[in-house]
């Protein structure tokens, strides 16, 4: 049974990755590192980006207290480990649900609304899924959102009718025995980890570069570009209803 510290916090394996800032391999421009701590981890700019994304958020649990005693806040932040001043650019509440569950929850996660599309989230959960390996669990199960299930389902994680049927078991079993901590109208999603460490890190870092270096081209300079020739000169077109004149659209 984990043991309250003088705060009131329960102890988790989480705390041995306090303390300190992490650095994210692979990241620049800017470099990015990680922290995890209670429930002022971030400061007033992890509470701005937290209470923007839910707001009926209560003190309880933005400050880990109560039923979130065991839980943790993960940051990421711009800017290497010796580095000052930065604001966060993602956060999110973790906790770790120990056998025979082997669960690391994610109840609550949220990027700034400045930064969004730029990756970090997707970098936060990369970062979440390597500590759950390190910590040799399981599964990952979130809290979505009906806004953030597709991002959810891009990092590869299924509502329960989705999930192979171990991962629908033990979700099963997980609710039942009301371990979680989702909010109400939330949705429920996992994903099975793997037995031995993945460098999910460094693949999500190749898939934003490759994504940020596809060139658009105009359909005047796409048929050169691609070897193809054009079968018109207009490109894309509208029939106008009047007239049946073929109208370009820019």
């Amino acid at each position: 049974r984990p043991t309250r510290t003088p705060s009131g916090r329960k102890d988790t394996p989480l705390d041995a990755f306090s303390g300190r800032r992490h650095e994210v391999p692979g990241t620049s421009d800017p470099e990015l590192t990680f922290t995890l701590g209670g429930g002022d981890e971030g400061g007033s700019h992890a509470d701005r980006i937290l209470r923007h994304a839910f707001a009926e958020l209560d003190e309880n649990t933005l400050r880990l207290r109560g039923r979130y005693a065991a839980s943790r806040r993960a940051v990421l932040w711009p800017g290497g480990p010796g580095d000052e001043g930065w604001l966060p650019v993602a956060v999110c509440i973790v906790e770790v649900h120990k056998p025979p569950h082997s669960v690391l929850e994610v109840p609550l996660f949220a990027a700034h609304t400045r930064e969004q599309r730029r990756g970090h989230g997707s970098i936060l959960v990369a970062l979440l899924c390597e500590l759950a390996c390190t910590l040799k669990l399981q599964l990952l199960i979130v809290s979505a959102t009906q806004q953030s299930s597709a991002f959810w389902a891009r990092q590869g994680l299924r509502v329960p009718s989705r999930c192979p049927v171990p991962v629908k078991t033990a979700l099963r079993n997980f609710e039942a025995q009301g371990e979680g901590r989702a909010f109400a109208n939330s949705l429920l999603m996992a994903r099975q980890l793997p037995a031995e460490k993945v460098p999910f890190v460094p693949a999500v870092i190749k898939h934003l570069a490759e994504r940020r270096s596809v060139t658009s081209y105009s359909h005047l300079d796409a048929p050169a570009a691609f070897g193809y020739e054009d079968v018109n000169s207009l490109g894309c077109f509208a029939i106008d209803g009047s007239s049946g004149r073929r109208e370009r659209i820019q």
